[in-house]
């Protein structure tokens, strides 16, 4: 039976390995591993996964840190359906999954792909990128499998836009999602993600991570010209989710397909006032 490993870091999006019975993975911090974890506490060669009588099995390759199984130090651990332990002082996640399953989920990556090149194709056709902004949300809120979405536009001061279909919970008067990470994307001009908003140093004790019960967050800015324009945020409340590499492709290119649109919305602005005041000096 195939498997899936996630390597879930709390501020990365969490690489995702597909493994196969044929195979063993040697798991550790140098770049000739199978599996690279690239973290202080995990060893050189820490540990191995192979499929053995009918089971995956992970055996500590005398690791500095070892393996840990709910708080306790393990030399071996196999999996049933669904394993959660630690590599070092990093959360990593085996799961089990039939061939059926696996095909479903590059299904739902196809499937991904095409509601991208579905929002392309509708972008094409109107210059209002407001009246998009519910399918868009929507959609993208399906691809991640989160259970809010947003895309928020700035404005010329680089200050959170209320665009029409704004999202109710994003108001700023009682926003009950994780503003940190908004204005962190904004500030630094690159992705933030938290993969357990409740033991984050930082977010686990604000009174909107906590009344929301957000699990897992990630803000991605999208850039024109050097300034960030737009934010896409997404969030999870469900207690397994975490975002992944995958996730990361899919925004990577949607916000590319976002930029090029507000580029042209930019443009057919510009032109306006250039045709309003060709048109007034005519007259």
């Amino acid at each position: 039976m195939p498997a899936i490993f996630d390597c879930v870091f709390q501020n990365r999006f969490a690489p995702r390995i597909s493994l196969f019975e044929a195979k063993s993975y040697v798991v550790g911090r140098a770049t000739t591993c199978d599996i690279v974890i690239d973290h202080p506490t995990v060893s050189r060669r820490h540990c191995l996964i192979s499929f053995q009588d009918g089971q995956w099995c992970i055996h500590d390759l005398n690791s500095t840190n070892g393996l840990t199984y709910l708080d306790n130090r393990q030399q071996k651990l196999h999996l049933e359906q669904r394993l959660v332990f630690q590599v070092g002082s990093v959360t990593c996640v085996l799961q089990a999954k039939t061939a059926q399953e696996l095909t479903v989920n590059l299904n739902r990556r196809l499937w991904s792909q095409r509601q991208l090149r579905s929002l392309q194709g509708k972008w094409r056709t109107t210059n209002d990128i407001n009246a998009l902004l519910p399918a868009l949300q929507f959609n993208l809120a399906q691809i991640l499998g989160s259970d809010r979405c947003a895309v928020i536009l700035l404005n010329d001061r680089r200050e959170l836009a209320l665009a029409t279909d704004f999202p109710g919970w994003l108001n700023p008067t009682d926003f009950d999602g994780t503003s940190t990470l908004i204005n962190a994307a904004i500030e630094h001009k690159r992705p933030y993600v938290v993969n357990n908003a409740q033991l984050h140093q930082t977010l686990k004790d604000r009174n909107s991570v906590q009344k929301a019960q957000i699990k897992a967050a990630f803000a991605y800015p999208i850039e024109l010209d050097g300034e960030v324009i737009a934010v896409i945020y997404a969030d999870s409340l469900e207690s397994q989710h975490y975002f992944t590499d995958y996730d990361i492709d899919l925004i990577d290119n949607f916000s590319g397909m976002l930029a090029l649109q507000l580029q042209l919305k930019t443009l057919d602005h510009h032109l306006d006032e250039l045709s309003a005041a060709a048109a007034e000096l005519a007259s």
